[in-house]
């Protein structure tokens, strides 16, 4: 990723809002308590980043799985944990509120109704917190202090070095050339880690202060978001200003991304699907090519295919031939890092194929994945696209509709990210995300993240993180989300005229869901200036200034900036962002710390 410097200047904001998503344990909230901060600038004693009620909250929240599919099942079980999850922390605050005089965490909740459908069955925007200072809705100095408690799936949990993925575990690993300890689970540091850290920052601003109190005209809060990784309820509470619930920050920071976001790419969700027509009687066919159960914003851990042939002296064939075939294919880069193909499994007729990945899976970041890990899904969808189409003689494998959709992908994008094969259709970068070679590419990116395979149809869903030139309206020099909406519906329509043509067969239908424009933010924002100064001040340098492809809840918020956790551009291996083996460390957790606590005491 890049780190664009900015020098137009977009409106000066009237309000500074600053939601923290995760990593102040001891926040001196801004210019009000100027005058009742403790002389220290340190963390006080008595609050130790990693105590025992952060562990304790910790385990408890990762413990309970929050990771979302596109079942009715997996929904409930997701609102029945969220709601464990709320009753645990109720009963928390409690506990504290009886050792309080002055300062109390009052809770409060906000839902809003929303449209399920098959696919994805979420009936309600939810999100709920704790308050201390004012309650005015006027005139008051609002810190909002924000994390998610959702979280994406955890893959296969024997490819976890613990084992355990629902469960935390302190491991050392490399980090910036030092053994580091790192807190290993689901949520570690997408964002159950941040979220625990969060409201012990909120109770340790109501311990400091409850001798004194806070000023009238100061409020914090924690806010916790339960949907952020598939439909964030935050960017809808923050336009229902007319419920009672509703508050308006004047200052936030959302903890969930790197030091310090300056600009944020467009996403889209691009759905390719067509029906399925009846399999071949001879030879060998694919019957089904799918990834692992996941949302369409993380790269998959695994991917499997099952091969059918038309008796079990032609399955055995397959499987002897397979891995060699594998292993000689030559991919369209011969730097290319190809998935892991595990030993092939036969039953009768059918063969099994099952590739595993490594890397970054955040699905903003396929460039990354690439360079130092493999999409398992991309790896197997080429090399199957091969053998059908390109492989002259090999065991007779005839073409279908599972394979039509792999050579879709394959024509269409090879194992590239950028769009480079159909460059004026898929392909764009500009001076905010500049282009790069490997993964510091920074232009638009195309995730191919999820593929299902049904008894009726087949379906591809992709993660893109798209640039200013594949949005309708250029940058205007204001500061905040684009006007307009993204060009995809008609690129795409032209893409699938394209694929048509060069390769006539069964229609693949496209569909596109616009989720967000562009957002860039100038440097002469107030509130990234003053977040710079703390930056530095800890560190000793300038807060990098990344345009990434995230999506995060300051997304269309200037009020909002998107900072930390992490001190590292690199979303794979050891932090393994929406990856086998999340981990936080403990180290960046302690820096981030300092940061905010010091952008509090500047304030």
């Amino acid at each position: 990723m890049n780190r664009p410097i900015f020098q137009k200047q977009g409106k000066r904001l009237k309000t500074v809002f600053l939601a923290v998503l995760v990593l102040s344990l001891n926040h001196i909230p801004g210019t009000a308590l100027a005058d009742s901060k403790p002389a220290a600038t340190d963390c006080s004693p008595n609050n130790t980043l990693l105590d025992k009620q952060f562990r304790t909250d910790l385990d408890f929240l990762v413990a309970q799985e929050t990771w979302r599919d596109s079942t009715v099942v997996q929904e409930k079980k997701v609102i029945k944990n969220l709601a464990t999850i709320k009753a645990y922390l109720d009963q928390e605050v409690k506990k504290f509120n009886a050792g309080q005089q002055k300062i109390r965490l009052r809770g409060f909740e906000w839902k809003q109704d929303r449209t399920a459908t098959q696919t994805d069955p979420m009936e309600q925007y939810w999100l709920f917190g704790y308050r201390i200072g004012s309650d005015e809705r006027e005139g008051v100095t609002r810190l909002s202090l924000i994390a998610h408690l959702d979280t994406v799936a955890p893959g296969n949990a024997a490819d976890w070095e613990t084992k355990e993925p629902f469960v935390i575990h302190e491991v050392k690993r490399q980090y910036h050339g030092k053994r580091t300890p790192f807190l290993v689970a689901r949520g570690a540091v997408d964002d159950k880690g941040p979220s625990a850290i969060v409201l012990s920052a909120l109770r340790s601003v109501a311990k400091e202060y409850d001798n004194q109190g806070l000023p009238e005209d100061v409020a914090i809060e924690v806010l916790f978001e339960t949907s952020e990784e598939t439909d964030m309820a935050t960017l809808q509470y923050l336009n229902d200003t007319a419920d009672p619930v509703y508050r308006k920050p004047s200052m936030g920071i959302v903890y969930d991304a790197f030091w310090c976001i300056r600009a944020e790419k467009g996403v889209e969700r691009p759905a390719f699907k067509m029906s399925r027509r009846a399999d071949p009687s001879r030879g060998l066919w694919l019957h089904d090519l799918d990834s692992e159960v996941g949302p369409s914003n993380q790269i998959p851990a695994t991917a499997t295919a099952v091969i059918y042939a038309e008796s079990p002296e032609l399955a055995q064939q397959f499987k002897k031939t397979v891995m060699k075939e594998y292993a000689a294919y030559q991919f369209d880069d011969p730097n290319y890092n190809p998935a892991e193909l595990l030993k092939p499994e036969i039953n009768g007729t059918s063969v099994t194929l099952k590739t595993r990945g490594s890397g970054a899976q955040h699905g903003s970041a396929p460039q990354e994945n690439r360079a130092k890990g493999s999409n398992p899904l991309v790896s197997l969808v080429n090399f199957l696209g091969y053998l059908v189409y390109e492989k002259e003689d090999y065991l007779d494998f005839q073409p279908n509709s599972v394979s039509r959709m792999a050579q879709f992908m394959k024509w269409g994008w090879g194992t590239k990210v950028f769009g480079e094969y159909h460059p004026d259709l898929l392909q764009r970068d500009d001076w905010v995300f500049e282009w790069g070679e490997g993964d510091k590419g920074n232009g638009t990116t195309w995730g191919l993240t999820k593929l299902v395979t049904n008894e009726d149809d087949i379906t591809l869903e992709m993660d893109v993180r798209y640039a200013i030139g594949h949005h309708s309206n250029g940058y205007s020099g204001e500061e905040g989300l684009l006007e307009g909406k993204s060009r995809f519906p008609e690129l795409l329509q032209a893409l699938m005229v394209k694929f048509n043509k060069a390769h006539p067969g069964e229609i693949i239908a496209v569909y596109t869901d616009f989720k967000v424009a562009p957002d860039i933010r100038a440097i002469s924002n107030p509130n990234y200036i003053k977040l710079n100064k703390a930056y530095k001040s800890v560190t000793g340098e300038d807060c990098p200034r990344l345009a990434i492809g995230g999506g995060t809840d300051a997304k269309g918020n200037n009020e909002l900036i998107a900072a930390g956790t992490l001190f590292t551009e690199s979303l794979g291996p050891p932090i393994n962002f929406h990856g086998i083996n999340e981990g936080a460390t403990v180290t960046d957790l302690k820096t981030g710390f300092k940061i905010l606590r010091q952008l509090m005491v500047n304030e």
